[in-house]
C-alpha cells in the first residue's frame, strides 16, 4: 500500500480550541508497530469553533508506503495529546502569547467515523 491514511471523525469539546491526535498502527503477533500519525487542531478545522460545537474532521495524513499480511491488524490511538508534538494549552489564541492553559473534556462521534487506507 502507498499513500495517505484518510481520518473522518465528528468531535467536540468543552474549549474552544484544542488538539486531536491520530496515530495508526498495525499489531502483529500482539506487537503493535507505528504506520503514521496525525495532529490537528478545532481552530485550524474550523476557525469559528465554539465549546460544544460539533466539528467533522477530515484530514489526509503523509504518505506512507507499507505492507499487511494475513492476520496483522490495525490499531487506531486518538487523544489530544502526543509526547512528538508540542502540548495544545486549549485556548484559542496563537500558541506563544497563551499564558493559562485548561484542561479539555473532549468527545469523539463514532457512529460515522471511519479511516481510510490507501490500496495501491
Amino acid at each position: 500500500y502507498f499513500g495517505p491514511i484518510h481520518w473522518h471523525m465528528t468531535v467536540h469539546s468543552d474549549c474552544d480550541d484544542t488538539a486531536f491526535f491520530i496515530r495508526v498502527s498495525f499489531v502483529e503477533e500482539g506487537v503493535s508497530y507505528n504506520l503514521t500519525q496525525g495532529i490537528t487542531s478545532l481552530s485550524y478545522i474550523c476557525p469559528d469553533c465554539r465549546a460544544g460545537s460539533p466539528v467533522t474532521i477530515d484530514l489526509d495524513t503523509t504518505p506512507i508506503s507499507f505492507t499487511l499480511k494475513k492476520g496483522n491488524r490495525i490499531r487506531v490511538d486518538i487523544s489530544s495529546h502526543s509526547d512528538i508534538f508540542a502540548p495544545h494549552a486549549n485556548v484559542k489564541a496563537h500558541w506563544a502569547e497563551v499564558r493559562n492553559c485548561r484542561i479539555a473534556n473532549n468527545a469523539l462521534h463514532l457512529k460515522n467515523a471511519y479511516i481510510a487506507l490507501p490500496l495501491k
